[in-house]
């Protein structure tokens, strides 16, 4: 489940143009005119505001005005400075407000926002505290028709319920089972990325299982991979799933470790069963030998364990992966020891060989190979 913050928070360098410090005033002249700056500037959405201070040392108890400024017109009407700043009061001697925090909404585009201080009780002469350079742009909301076209490119067939007609807040959507809900007060550049999160969830249940009972399995296999545990593993999965199929964003972000295995899952691997192979077998001096690699996806971290059956009997017992299969380890993404080796002596006679594994979640052992070997 993907938590959406459709907004930008950023704090920018400033070009002051007035006062960089705060230090009192060393002249008559300077007693005459406004001093203070603008302490930060940051915007969230359309929405920019102005921290700082401003003051009239020729009226330090009272508070003087302020003005936004952008693109060199007004933003609004002038507004008393009286935010309670103690730090300005100390320096100055000061007493009341002095500070601002000021909130004003632009369009798309960059702006020159710069704050303007008066006296106290005179039009002029107005100071420049300072100024800065911003970049809007808001999206657009997300629509209806844009949100069918999203869907018909993932899942034509419409293989879950799709849902966009609900607004969860700070929620872009989210996947349980057969159906996906996505909210409707998405802005348009985030409604694919979020589709194809939502989907990848989809994915991961599928591939380890049945869609309405596996969430549990999934958030395990991927937490392993991850070495964590919670949700980390599977939302950090979904984003690299979601990367491999065409997302410019990402709401949580895709971690080196998880993203081969991620990636294999949104392309198809089918999670419910171990994989492996036999790469080597041979029969000397009447003693079998095979080697090969196994992995359980539902616990990709942990070593799989191996039998060998001798005509429909267990010729072992179920004996733990040890070696090291790097090929595997890079193929698949994943830690840990998948190698296996396992040798069984053969008496005379004719042998149908199997060598199995078994899942390490549930019960299920599928065959890896068999051979048939006659021992004179």
């Amino acid at each position: 489940m993907l938590k959406f913050f459709p907004g930008r928070l950023a704090t920018v360098a400033l070009c002051l143009l007035a006062t960089a410090v705060l230090m009192p005033a060393t002249t008559a002249s300077a007693a005459t005119r406004p001093i203070g700056r603008i302490d930060a500037v940051s915007w969230t959405g359309a929405t920019v505001t102005l921290r700082g201070w401003s003051l009239d040392p020729a009226h330090s108890s009272n508070s003087n005005t302020v003005l936004v400024s952008v693109d060199s017109r007004a933003a609004g009407t002038w507004r008393t400075a009286g935010v309670s700043r103690p730090d300005v009061n100390t320096a100055y001697g000061a007493s009341g407000g002095h500070g601002f925090d000021i909130a004003v909404a632009l369009p798309n585009g960059t702006h020159q926002v710069c704050m303007l201080a008066r006296p106290y009780n005179s039009a002029s002469p107005i100071e420049q505290l300072g100024c800065a350079t911003v970049k809007i742009y808001v999206a657009p909301a997300a629509t209806v028709a844009q949100f069918r076209a999203e869907i018909l490119r993932i899942d034509p067939h419409h293989t879950v319920v799709w849902s966009f007609d609900r607004s969860f807040g700070t929620e872009a959507g989210w996947a349980v089972g057969n159906r996906v809900n996505i909210s409707a007060g998405l802005s348009a550049d985030w409604l694919r990325p979020i589709v194809l999160h939502e989907w990848s969830h989809v994915l991961q249940y599928r591939a380890f299982g049945s869609a309405n009972n596996s969430m549990s399995t999934a958030v395990a296999a991927f937490d392993a991979v991850a070495g964590t545990t919670g949700s980390y593993g599977i939302e950090h999965g979904a984003d690299c799933m979601a990367l491999s199929l065409g997302a410019t964003k990402l709401g949580y972000g895709c971690p080196a470790v998880l993203k081969v295995f991620a990636g294999l899952i949104a392309n198809g691997l089918r999670m419910t069963r171990p994989i492996g192979g036999v790469t080597a077998a041979t029969v000397v001096g009447g003693v079998f030998c095979a080697s090969g690699w196994v992995f359980d996806p539902a616990n990709p971290r942990k070593s799989d364990t191996v039998q060998v059956a001798d005509n429909g009997r267990a010729a072992t017992g179920w004996i733990t992966t040890s070696g090291l299969s790097q090929q595997t380890n890079s193929h698949y993404g994943i830690p840990g020891r998948h190698g296996l080796s396992v040798a069984v002596r053969l008496s005379a006679g004719s042998h149908r060989l199997c060598v199995n594994a078994r899942s390490l979640v549930g019960s299920a052992v599928v065959n890896l190979h068999c051979w048939t070997e006659v021992v004179r």
